[in-house]
């Protein structure tokens, strides 16, 4: 396995290091002239002649966010800015600016004595500078990517002291903190030290001894030195977006059973048409599959190298322990064993192509084709088959608004068997084998698009989620629905939710689906596998909300 390295970049020379270093610095005394009571200035500790690369951006961006959000965190210990933000609020409302209140103000107090009418003055000019621009506790900033390194300044209206001790704290506790170099200057210009508040010397990145020693003594080689950064690179952004992922899964999970009424399904209300389960036998899964989904993330990162048929085969192995996991959380009962197919597939892709990529959003019409390579290797395994049309040898149109494909139920196993025919029925159902070696397109054409037109008319995502199911029924061979009720009921149940979904509108959505939940049960039919459309629907819109996916798929 490749790791993600810090210095896949162009070497420069030290004559570039040392011009660097002097513009750096005289930077920095532009800014303090300026003004201001302290200056930070953030770049990277990057040993060697590779200084700028795509990770170690990256890495530099993960930097940025935290000192800003320590700064937010310190703006309102400003003196002063507290009564600086309600004598902006009193100026909005009275429609006068922040200096005429003042103004108005330091008249009425004319009588007072000299002393303290300057203390008021004083009190004023710092409360009105804050109060009449927003963000004025950064007075200025500037970020620049160069060959020679990244670097950012900060000019605040901060005590130094107290940004001092932020900062070496970003430096000590972030599990990138090693590779900041975040130095905090006083307006005299001189740096503040460690040392100067009984904070501890930096360490070693490798031994973990006092960093100036082993660098001057050179304790350690520079190949020793860029295998632990990369390693430590490595593993963050790892970690950090198999927990996204997995966390994304795992609310798709718990949004689908939570999603309330659903003709004939589990939900907060009722256990639909099943008597072996109900909404904590869902909750009781979902929660122990969590980190079955990071480790299947894990897999495509780790393994993205690998072809799609070696990459499957890992995956296999992990699904069928994920299964196991599964059944000894419920009690022997099958909640999820259709949607741990697809979120592996899903999951895995993602991990393969934040591997690879070098964007931190994946565009989702780039993720569904490597969904479809992982997913056909299923296709050929059980059925010989891989997505391609038997007439014309080519691949199927992936633009092209799906027919109705009859979703696998959830009571079968996906990673371990196929679906058959369903009886009466001429051509094969491929259940979610199908639905993911064709990019899952009744998630992305129907479900999302559904969710989406619905959140957009002003609805809970509660009762977006509720008609979106309804129109993934429309449109859907649910092969659940045909075992329970034969194909003549599953085709007369389509067409009753096409027809409901003509007079749907946002207030109508749970009075009309509760009524269907009643008939449904009474039927004894549950859409098992259209329910589990509406996970992977809510899983794409989860991801694009969190920033993994952009919705541009089609």
């Amino acid at each position: 396995m490749k790791k993600i390295s810090l210095f896949d970049g162009t070497a420069i020379t030290l004559e570039e290091i040392l011009d660097a270093r002097s513009a750096r610095a005289e930077r920095q005394r532009a800014f303090l002239a300026e003004g201001g009571m302290s200056l930070i200035s953030f770049a990277l500790n990057m040993p060697g002649p590779v200084k700028q690369s795509v990770t170690a951006r990256r890495v530099f961006e993960e930097g940025i966010r935290e000192i800003r959000k320590d700064i937010e965190s310190l703006s309102g210990t400003v003196p002063g800015a507290e009564k600086a933000a309600s004598e902006k609020a009193a100026s909005e409302i009275s429609g006068k600016t922040a200096e005429k209140f003042t103004a108005e103000t330091a008249k009425k107090t004319a009588a007072e004595t000299s002393e303290k009418k300057a203390a008021e003055k004083a009190a004023s000019e710092t409360s009105g500078k804050m109060a009449t621009e927003k963000g004025r506790v950064i007075l200025r900033e500037d970020v620049s990517h160069e060959m020679t390194g990244s670097q950012a300044f900060f000019l605040l209206n901060l005590p130094a002291d107290r940004i001092k001790k932020k900062m070496t704290e970003i430096e000590e506790y972030h599990p990138l903190g090693r590779l900041f170099d975040i130095d905090v200057i006083g307006p005299d210009g001189v740096p503040l030290s460690r040392t100067q508040f009984g904070l501890p010397a930096r360490t070693c990145m490798v031994c973990g001894e006092n960093a100036k020693i082993c660098a001057r003594s050179g304790a350690h080689s520079a190949e020793i030195i860029a295998y632990t950064l990369n390693d430590l690179v490595h593993s963050y952004f790892r970690d950090k977006e198999a927990d996204r992922v997995a966390i994304c899964a795992t609310r798709a999970l718990l949004y689908e059973v939570s999603t309330t009424p659903k003709p004939g399904l589990v939900d907060r209300a009722n256990q639909g048409s099943h008597s072996d389960m109900d909404y904590f036998t869902f909750v009781d899964s979902s929660a122990t599959l969590c980190h079955w989904f990071r480790d299947m993330f894990c897999v495509g990162w780790d393994h993205a190298d690998d072809s799609p048929e070696s990459l499957f085969r890992r995956l296999q192995f992990i699904g069928k322990m994920a299964d196991r996991a599964m059944f000894r959380a419920t009690g022997g009962v099958n909640t999820h064993q259709g949607l741990i197919y697809a979120v592996t597939i899903i999951a895995a892709a993602i991990g393969k192509m934040m591997r690879t990529g070098s964007a931190e959003e994946i565009p989702e019409k780039h993720l569904i084709e490597e969904c479809r390579k992982i997913g056909r290797c299923s296709l050929r395994e059980k059925f010989g088959c891989s997505g391609i049309s038997p007439e014309t040898g080519e691949e199927k149109d992936k633009n092209k608004a799906p027919e109705p494909l009859r979703a696998a139920e959830s009571e079968s196993s996906l990673i371990n068997s196929g679906r058959e025919a369903a009886k009466g029925n001429e051509t094969p159902a491929y259940g979610a084998r199908g639905e993911a070696a064709e990019g899952f397109p009744h998630a992305l054409n129907i479900g999302l698009p559904a969710i989406r037109k619905w959140l957009a008319q002003g609805c809970s995502l509660n009762d977006a989620s509720c008609a979106a199911l309804l129109s993934i029924i429309a449109e859907t061979e649910d092969t659940n629905m045909i075992r329970r009720g034969g194909n003549e009921e599953a085709q007369r149940r389509r067409e009753e939710a096409r027809e409901i979904l003509r007079n749907m509108t946002a207030e109508t959505i749970v009075p009309d689906i509760s009524k269907l939940d009643s008939d449904y049960i009474r039927h004894h039919l549950s859409p098992g596998g259209s329910a589990d459309i509406l996970a992977i629907s809510l899983l794409f819109c989860f991801c694009e909300e969190e920033g993994i996916l952009t919705g541009d798929h089609a």
